[in-house]
């Protein structure tokens, strides 16, 4: 079995996370706006609006920031763990452990301005009262190229034990 590796995997779990927790503060946003609109229209002929968006929303915008939140730390957490094991059973050369480094540089240099993007959302008067509930997924954002610098340097490692464990299988280390 021949498997390869992906020396892209931190820039794309860099922007991943971006992503997961932009979409997620953008459905509570949105959920929120909805929940107000709805709650002041009041009745509408026999139907009261007020009463079914209470009886139906409340519960949910009650929870839904807490389940987002746990969900995108899921997403994030999942994520970084997958570049190890996969760096772990990837087989590569030796050689693509340079490469590999390189891009972890170039991931973490990312990570600086997206980080900095993100921290920047945090202060929008729009959406930044919604990001701010995300805490767990603030604190990786805040501390993002901490987090790269870590998941690539622990990935590098990975990649080279597995090539090292691969060449021993297969007769030996040269």
């Amino acid at each position: 079995m021949n498997k390869k590796g992906s020396v892209m995997d931190g820039i794309v779990w860099i922007i991943i996370g971006f992503v997961t927790l932009f979409v997620f503060a953008g459905l509570y946003y949105f959920h929120t706006q909805v929940y107000a609109g709805l709650s002041s229209v009041g009745s509408v002929g026999n139907i009261n609006i007020t009463n079914i968006t209470e009886t139906v929303f409340e519960p949910v915008t009650k929870d839904m920031l807490n389940g987002l939140n746990i969900l995108a730390f899921i997403i994030l957490g999942g994520g970084a763990f997958s570049i190890l094991v996969h760096n772990f059973l990837v087989r590569q050369h030796p050689a693509f452990f340079i490469v590999y480094i390189l891009m972890t540089i170039l991931a973490i240099i990312v990570s600086v301005y997206i980080s900095n993007q993100y921290m920047d959302l945090l202060s929008n008067e729009v959406i930044g009262s919604t990001l701010s509930g995300f805490t767990m997924g603030n604190f990786i954002m805040q501390y993002l190229p901490y987090w790269s610098a870590v998941i690539g340097i622990l990935g590098a490692v990975f990649l080279f034990i597995g090539s090292l464990r691969d060449r021993e299988i297969s007769g030996g280390i040269m």
